[in-house]
């Protein structure tokens, strides 16, 4: 267990930790950020009840482990606000399937992050990463039909057993920054081919995808990551890093806004985003019609569903599947008080990355900033943040990555008090 110092913000490292055995074995893991990565996908229905099963198994092998499992207060508070909607949904069946789906990405960010480290959880990702995308790159050379998009202008592209294209983009910068931060950290010392071997299947794969906000978001993230990776070389005073991140960040944001259009252009896309700002109008108004409490959890962008019906006619009935914007899709589900919520506990996990960061400069102590910094960013055009193994991974780093204020800032449903 991780000692408790008398220091109340300081944070528990790696290296002082002594965990037991994890509580979920590293093949089932590696096996569960896989497939949550790609679902829907052909054949998950199925494939949900054996990676249940398998669960069970290893809790019933292994639940003694329970007790060392930490859920932080912000997602408790986010997760409660998220079921409430099941009150007030508009498609309270719909919600009820969704909450239920969203509770198992949440019990299965968990239960891997049961007695691992970060760095633990990173050599995970890396492997299973891996793993996955040259699974995607064999199906879309042996099987086209299903590997790679078809009727539409993206004819012909990589896909491979994702949803589409830009799934695959995004998937593959969280890769391509996994990937450089465990050979800059465990794999230092590792052959050549395993050390840098998963950065390029994730550039290759990156670039097969074709993603253009996949590729901008891509190097946003990597000049994030060297900043941080010439702090932890710098070991400068706690004030200089801290401004300098907020400084970088900051500047790039600015910079797109100033040059907008000019941005646009040079990544071959039009000012509305092929039709993302025309979305984004719409679901604004459907925001007005319920800022507080929104329509309830998944309960929009359904086939049939009158609610929908009546939000695709004001964009000349022409379907839409999610907003195409994390946050304004959040806020037309959960209201402004989710929307809130949610930013609460990304801000919370990001701000104890950074201090633990502070604390161990290092690659590893540095790969969760970077990775919650491309969720935030790329929830700008997709919806990321809080679906998938995305979320998987955010949950299990906000229950590794915690203050000793234990009793504060977070809380164990296994444990006595």
């Amino acid at each position: 267990m991780s000692p408790r110092t008398d220091t109340p913000d300081s944070v528990v490292r790696d290296e002082e930790v002594r965990l037991d055995p994890p509580l979920m074995g590293d093949t089932l893991a590696i096996f569960t950020l896989a497939f949550c990565a790609v679902t829907p996908v052909k054949g998950s229905p199925l494939l949900w009840p054996v990676l249940m099963v398998m669960v069970v198994l290893q809790l019933v092998r292994n639940g003694r482990q329970l007790v060392n499992l930490w859920v932080s207060l912000p997602l408790v508070t986010y997760l409660v606000w998220m079921w409430a909607s099941l009150l007030w949904s508009v498609e309270p069946l719909a919600t009820l399937n969704e909450l239920t789906m969203n509770l198992a990405y949440v019990m299965l960010g968990l239960l891997i992050a049961v007695n691992r480290t970060v760095a633990q959880l990173l050599e995970l990702l890396t492997r299973a990463a891996t793993w996955l995308l040259l699974a995607c790159w064999a199906v879309a050379l042996a099987v086209p039909s299903f590997g790679r998009m078809e009727g539409t202008d993206y004819a012909g592209t990589m896909r491979g057993l994702f949803i589409e294209k830009n799934m695959l983009g995004y998937f593959s910068v969280i890769a391509l920054v996994t990937a450089l931060a465990c050979a800059l950290g465990p794999r230092r010392d590792a052959p050549w081919l395993r050390r840098w071997g998963p950065a390029l299947v994730a550039v290759s794969t990156l670039l097969g995808s074709t993603s253009k906000t996949a590729l901008s978001i891509c190097l946003i993230s990597l000049v994030v990551g060297w900043l941080l990776t010439r702090l932890a070389i710098a070991r400068r005073p706690l004030a200089l890093p801290v401004a300098g991140y907020l400084i970088v960040v900051a500047a790039l944001i600015w910079t797109v806004v100033l040059n907008w259009t000019l941005v646009l252009t040079a990544l071959g896309r039009d000012a509305t985003l092929t039709g993302r700002t025309k979305i984004w109008s719409v679901v604004l108004t459907v925001i007005q019609e319920r800022p507080l409490t929104g329509f309830g959890w998944k309960a929009l962008w359904i086939e049939g569903s009158p609610t929908t019906i009546r939000i695709w006619a004001r964009h000349f009935r022409i379907p839409f599947y999610h907003a195409h914007n994390g946050y304004l899709d959040l806020a037309a589900q959960l209201g402004i008080v989710g929307l809130l919520l949610a930013l609460v506990f990304l801000f919370a996990l990001l701000t104890r990355s950074v201090r633990a960061f502070l604390a161990d400069p290092s690659a590893v102590s540095g790969w969760p900033v970077v990775l919650v910094t491309v969720a935030l960013l790329y929830n700008f055009t997709e919806v990321v943040a809080f679906t998938n193994t995305t979320w998987l991974m955010l949950v299990a780093l906000s229950s590794i990555i915690r203050t000793t204020r234990k009793e504060e800032l977070c809380i164990s449903p296994m444990r006595p008090a």
